[in-house]
């Protein structure tokens, strides 16, 4: 899937799933986010390693929230077991962001201060978005839980290129046929 088109699928799921949970139909992300994954992984040419790569994003995304709901810096209501786990739609989240990583995301895997820059500033804005809908509830007020997630995803924000980088080890521009394929240097006319 072009990154392009990976984006929008990426931002479109993030929407339905952020409205639908603050109205009522938590079930939109997760129908959004099982179309998004039919049509990530078909065209998909690495699809064992993006799943792989997905399964860890997202178990390492649902052990991240599941702490921070567990000891209440923030809450996800919803259907679904809450207090010490993340809902289904949360979990919806974590897979539609797993699906990005590697495609409209891929830019970030190898610049790590950049990965932890977007991670202070996105992280936060992505809760408080979901916040200013009425998806979550900030348990510290809104100034200092925000303080914690740019904590949080100033570190886990590159932890999850590393992580993405190690299960899926392939060029997303061109597809090849081995992980980290060197290509040839070509020198300029004339030299010798």
């Amino acid at each position: 899937m072009k990154g392009f088109i990976n984006f929008v699928f990426f931002q479109s799921v993030w929407w339905a799933t952020i409205l639908g949970a603050a109205n009522g139909a938590q079930w939109a992300g997760i129908v959004g986010v099982l179309v998004f994954m039919v049509v990530h992984l078909s065209t998909e040419d690495h699809r064992l390693a993006e799943i792989k790569s997905m399964a860890a994003i997202i178990g390492l995304g649902v052990v991240v929230d599941s702490i921070l709901i567990a000891i209440n810096v923030f809450e996800a209501p919803g259907w679904g077991p809450s207090g010490w786990v993340c809902t289904p739609w949360m979990i919806a989240l974590w897979v539609n962001f797993s699906m990005a990583i590697n495609r409209s995301l891929n830019w970030l895997k190898p610049r790590l201060g950049l990965a932890a820059f977007f991670g202070i500033t996105g992280g936060p804005l992505t809760y408080f978005a979901g916040y200013k809908f009425g998806a979550v509830e900030m348990g510290l007020g809104v100034f200092w839980t925000c303080v914690v997630f740019a904590v949080v995803w100033a570190v886990l924000m590159p932890v999850i290129c590393i992580v993405a980088s190690k299960f899926y080890p392939y060029e997303t521009k061109k597809s090849t046929a081995e992980p980290n394929a060197v290509k040839p240097q070509e020198s300029f006319p004339g030299a010798s």
